[in-house]
């Protein structure tokens, strides 16, 4: 995909620069998600690039189309296309896809700003990242239950809607999270090839869960098969294993980190260290 399709990939077989002219000939205003590739560890951006091959594949099958009316030896798009409109590979797609709109981009969030949270006076350290990680422990549970829930969009936003304790004592949804999700969907926008600005992840997060899209009718039994016996069971094997250090995060388990085991002397002693940050440090010369 990467190799065929990228525009800025350095690919010599591939055709990128005719997509490009294709694209502003035929689909002017289209909006396309950039192609994400990754090796090593960095499993959650197989995630993110399944979400751009999901919103890309329309224009993907299109243009390979009609490419192959004209030079059908072409063993790298020949694959391509049958890869793209194979019901299983579209179904893995989306069940890809949606974890990272629903599950990542909020774990990315919190990772990268939980010191800022505790530092503005919210009641959140990187004890309380436990939280999150049981939150997303729980979905999974459910979603090995009743794989349907994995299309359930008042369930996926829900996920996290009670990892903070506020000021009466009730569990709700962490206010530094909620804006950032709030801009990602209703205010963020990406411009289209003819310069035109869209609501894109808005976008795809609705195109994800419309079931009356015939390619999610095709492969919604699929995707809630594939939720239940793949995605939940896949993420239970990581929070199980005593490898890595997401174990470690996990009350089911006993994790050394996880909430269940965070007393108040923890939360409070953290928080102290995360203040003392913020303040100016004092050079003392001899």
């Amino acid at each position: 995909m990467d190799k065929e399709f990228s525009l800025p990939a350095n690919y010599p077989k591939g055709h990128r620069d005719m997509f490009k002219h294709w694209l502003l000939k035929f689909h002017p205003g289209a909006h396309l998600v950039p192609i994400q590739r990754t090796a090593g560890s960095r499993q959650d951006l197989a995630m993110e690039g399944a979400a751009a091959v999901y919103w890309n594949r329309i224009y993907y099958i299109e243009f390979l189309d009609e490419c192959l009316q004209v030079c059908k030896d072409n063993i790298l798009q020949g694959n391509l296309f049958i890869v793209l409109t194979s019901v299983e590979m579209v179904a893995l797609c989306r069940i890809m896809a949606i974890p990272h709109f629903k599950n990542c981009i909020p774990l990315r969030w919190l990772a990268g700003n939980t010191h800022f949270t505790g530092q503005q006076g919210y009641n959140w350290s990187i004890r309380s990242m436990g939280k999150a990680i049981d939150a997303l422990y729980d979905a999974m549970l459910a979603i090995e239950q009743d794989g349907k829930l994995s299309l359930d969009k008042s369930f996926m936003n829900s996920i996290f809607d009670k990892i903070y304790t506020n000021a009466n004592g009730n569990l709700a949804p962490l206010p530094p999270l909620q804006k950032p999700m709030q801009y990602q969907y209703e205010e963020k926008h990406t411009n289209a090839f003819d310069g035109s600005k869209v609501l894109l992840y808005d976008r795809i997060n609705a195109k994800m869960c419309y079931h009356d899209r015939q390619e999610n009718k095709d492969t919604t039994a699929h995707v809630e098969m594939m939720a239940e016996t793949e995605v939940a069971p896949g993420i239970f094997g990581e929070c199980h294993d005593v490898k890595k250090a997401l174990s470690d995060y996990v009350s089911d388990i006993g994790g050394v980190f996880s909430w269940g085991r965070t007393t108040e002397k923890n939360i409070q002693s953290v928080l102290a260290k995360m203040q003392q940050m913020t303040q100016p440090k004092v050079l003392l010369h001899p």
